[in-house]
């Protein structure tokens, strides 16, 4: 501070002004999002000469005791690692520590009355989340004192605190003594030899209380199922077979099992060509029971409103198959319907499988070939498997091309003929020779 006051003196008068309006930027919410409240300070070599906390900046120990509040990961061992700010995981516990120390010289045996810690853990959402600590007594200057750490991460989250992990060390309570969760509303009293609200000054009746949070990111699941409506068999699985024209009914199980409530739930399906929707048959099942849901569940979505941690709820609606003649392939039609959870967190789906098969005519395609391709034509001059068309279907026979055809006929029966002619006369003279 004293570096910054002596920069901005130097400074023209003119630029004074814009500095100062900067300089108030950067330090005024340093201080209001740090520690406080400014109060004066004192070292190992000059204590307080009255009761105040945690205002020695030069503490062997510890540091700036203004700094009263870190933080760190639990699963980390040792005293290291201390922070003002860290990054959480989705899952992981974490520690809060506050140190407490009564500043007053020893030679003045000054006793602090009514020590109570308090910590303010906030219940919301959020990617930043500040923890604020205050420390009070009854008899101190001044009477509370407070300070902060933060916790971070790239989506929302919440911090729980642990109930049962809040504890008291200092030299009398090595291995520690339990505090109150009331840390985390009201404030609970500390001590030194006994957590009755009397600590003396001096390091040796210092100490720490911790205890531990829980960081916890929302999170939801989703799973389509369905069942042929109107069996006996009301089990929902992951894929049925059906009959042409039958009734399907499909499920969209939705559950919160992340650590936050989620409002405005949407819930939407996808229906697969070969699949209409039954209107009037959207229906949601919630821990308030059964409600008819409005027919656009295939359409636009419908809001099934807010969740709980743990809460979940049940959407289910009915669609028909379409006829045998209106499906598209001869054989197995496979028909994926995809259901749809949506949130302020994301949008997560998944799907569920109707099978049904379309009974063709001899005449109509092969399985697996739409009605109407191409392929589905019969050859009539071709070889099985040679589309019409093909060069490799074209006649084996020269084409008849009229009087010219003609004359070549004649000429090749008169070549037969004397060809015949020349052989008997031929074996005639062989036979004179004889």
């Amino acid at each position: 501070m004293n570096k910054i006051t002596t920069f901005i003196k130097r400074i023209p008068k003119k630029a004074s002004l814009l500095v100062l309006i900067l300089a108030a930027a950067i330090i005024i919410p340093a201080n209001l999002f740090a520690w406080g409240p400014d109060r004066p300070t004192y070292t190992i070599e000059h204590p307080a000469d009255h009761v105040t906390f945690d205002s020695i900046t030069n503490n062997p120990d510890y540091g700036d005791e203004r700094n009263f509040v870190t933080i760190k990961d639990a699963s980390v061992p040792g005293l290291s690692s201390w922070s003002d700010e860290l990054q959480v995981q989705n899952g992981k516990e974490y520690l809060v520590r506050m140190y407490v120390h009564n500043n007053a010289a020893s030679n003045l045996n000054l006793v602090a009355k009514d020590v109570t810690a308090r910590f303010n853990v906030p219940t919301y959402s959020a990617n930043r989340i500040q923890i604020d600590g205050y420390l009070s007594s009854s008899n101190a200057t001044p009477s509370s004192v407070w300070d902060q750490a933060v916790f971070t991460d790239t989506n929302d989250f919440k911090i729980e605190y642990v109930p049962g992990s809040a504890s008291y060390t200092n030299n009398v309570f090595t291995a520690g003594t339990p505090i109150a969760d009331t840390v985390t509303s009201t404030g609970s009293l500390l001590g030194y030899s006994s957590m009755n609200g009397n600590i003396p000054g001096c390091f040796q009746y210092a100490g720490y209380l911790v205890f531990k949070v829980k960081a916890i990111e929302p999170s939801f699941d989703v799973q389509k199922t369905v069942r042929i409506n109107g069996i006996d068999d009301k089990t929902f699985k992951e894929t049925v077979n059906v009959q042409p024209g039958s009734k399907v009914d499909f499920q969209i199980y939705f559950n919160n099992n992340g650590g936050t409530q989620l409002t405005n739930v949407y819930a939407s399906d996808v229906l697969p060509s070969g699949m209409t929707y039954v209107d009037g048959s959207a229906l949601l099942y919630d821990s308030l029971g059964k409600h008819t849901l409005p027919d656009v569940l295939t359409t636009s979505g419908v809001n099934i409103g807010g969740y709980i941690p743990g809460g979940d709820a049940y959407v289910r609606f009915t669609a028909k198959i379409a006829d045998n003649k209106d499906l598209t392939i001869c054989g197995v039609n496979t028909l994926t319907n995809i259901g749809k959870i949506t949130t302020s967190i994301g949008t997560k789906q998944d799907t569920a499988t109707v099978t049904v098969t379309k009974t063709c005519q001899p005449n109509e395609c092969k399985p697996g070939i739409p009605v109407g391709d191409s392929r589905c034509e019969t050859p009539k001059e071709c070889k099985p498997g040679i589309p019409v068309g093909d060069k490799r279907c074209a006649p084996t026979e020269l084409p008849h091309t009229g009087p010219a055809e003609d004359v070549m006929n004649l000429i090749g029966i008169g070549t037969l003929v004397a060809s015949i002619g020349y052989y008997r006369s031929s074996r005639r003279e062989l036979l004179n020779r004889r």
